[in-house]
């Protein structure tokens, strides 16, 4: 089957992540059929391994980028960990350890080698899939006709993150970079139309391995257009109007104490699994800083224990729909721990295929959300570019100034998508 051909028949999906391989390798352990059987029958205690490990790393590239971004972002930091996972599953010496490091990825198997450091964030990603409805992905891997593979890579990345390969022909860039795009617009049900320009390609281009993820929640209880009405909201540079929708709702909600102060509720989407938190600081700012993953889960850990005791409120909150585009992922990335992968002299990739040496030259992302009366729907895509070397009471919680939002599964605590909102606008 062509990538043309598969393009035409993939379903839709809200977030798309792809690495762009152009040369090199991967360091791969052999899997069998009967170890990645187990993987899912008998090691589910380790989703929440890997979900601490994906939400530390995601609040550290997410305080990063919200403090660089000065209007409303939206970030996906769970397909990016699955897309450089894949690559650190093949890396190996200073570049694996440095991968494995800002992944938080650790050795938690009694399987030994490199799989076994994997395995977590694979039962992660196999327990989210199970989870239909509000949540789906797919995963595939582009590669050159003529890229000798290793063998134990595929299986280790078919049997570890479900991703497949495929054959395409670099040489052509605009057929390729066509193909792959209208991959990820299908992918993402529209609401991203291009993960990758042309000018990412080369005749070095060696592979590309796409992660597309899917999120539409509706809310167990939706808000009625009806109550939506308009009001102001302090954003940074002013008061500006906004759509407020609102209802009455039992929910759970938290002070959080300390300078400075804030305060959060969880919204439940309608399967039960999933959840929007939104977090509403007294000055944004001051509570990047203390978006820590320690304070981060005692917060978690306080709000689901606030689900047993859920308080009635009116809830108001801003309609909002805004697309991101990160910039300089690859300089950030570098700064937080993984600049060897970055060099052609001295990346090692030396697991993916034979007689090739590999270095990832960039990192792109952009994501799309909405939320309404109805719920929300959020699309995300990134590519990392890999290159040959060459009490009872009603109150009410209000979001009417700059605030913080993160679509979280309940059940394992895995962030999927984190975002602050400086503007609520409608785009």
């Amino acid at each position: 089957m062509t990538l043309f051909q598969v393009a035409a028949k993939r379903r839709s999906g809200v977030i798309a992540w792809a690495v762009l391989l152009l040369s090199g390798g991967l360091v791969p352990v052999a899997l069998s059929a009967e170890d990645a059987h187990k993987i899912v029958r008998d090691y589910a205690p380790l989703e929440r391994l890997a979900s601490d490990s994906v939400n530390a790393f995601s609040l550290e590239l997410f305080r990063i980028l919200a403090k660089e971004e000065g209007g409303n972002m939206a970030v996906s930091p769970y397909s990016l960990d699955r897309a450089l996972a894949a690559v650190a599953y093949g890396a190996t010496g200073e570049t694996r350890t440095e991968l494995l490091g800002l992944l938080r990825m650790i050795p938690s198997h009694p399987f030994r080698g490199n799989a076994g450091v994997h395995y977590p964030l694979s039962l992660l990603s196999r327990r989210l899939a199970r989870d239909r409805g509000d949540f789906s992905g797919t995963d595939m891997m582009l590669h050159a006709g003529d890229l000798n593979l290793k063998k134990e890579f595929i299986e280790g990345a078919e049997a570890l993150y479900g991703i497949r390969p495929l054959a395409c022909d670099f040489s052509k860039p605009g057929e390729t970079v066509a193909a792959i795009n209208s991959l990820a617009e299908q992918s993402t049900g529209g609401m991203i139309k291009e993960i990758i320009g042309e000018s990412a390609l080369s005749p070095a281009s060696r592979m590309v391995i796409l992660d597309t993820i899917l999120f539409t929640g509706k809310w167990e209880e939706a808000f009625s257009p009806g109550d939506t009405r308009e009001g102001e909201f302090q954003a940074a540079d002013g008061p500006m109007t906004v759509s407020y929708m609102s209802k009455s709702l039992s929910l759970p909600l938290i002070e959080i104490a300390g300078e400075p102060a804030a305060s959060a509720i969880s919204i439940p989407f309608r399967n039960g699994e999933w959840e929007m938190v939104f977090f509403k600081p007294g000055d944004l700012g001051g509570f990047l800083d203390r978006l820590v993953p320690e304070a981060f889960c005692e917060w978690m850990d306080a709000l689901d224990a606030a689900k047993g005791v859920r308080k009635r409120m009116k809830v108001s909150i801003p309609r909002f729909s805004f697309a991101w585009e990160a910039k300089n992922l690859r300089e950030i990335l570098g700064r937080m721990g993984m600049g060897r992968a970055f060099s052609a002299s001295d990346a090692q990739f030396g697991g993916i295929a034979d007689g090739e040496r590999l270095y990832l030259s960039d990192v792109l992302h952009r994501t799309r959300i909405e939320l309404d009366e109805s719920g929300s729907r959020a699309a995300a895509a990134s590519a990392v570019v890999v290159a040959k070397s060459l009490a009872v009471r009603t109150r009410e919680f209000r979001l009417d100034r700059p605030f913080v939002f993160i679509v979280r599964h309940a059940a394992t605590g895995a962030a999927v998508l984190l975002g602050k909102v400086a503007k609520p606008l409608s785009e």
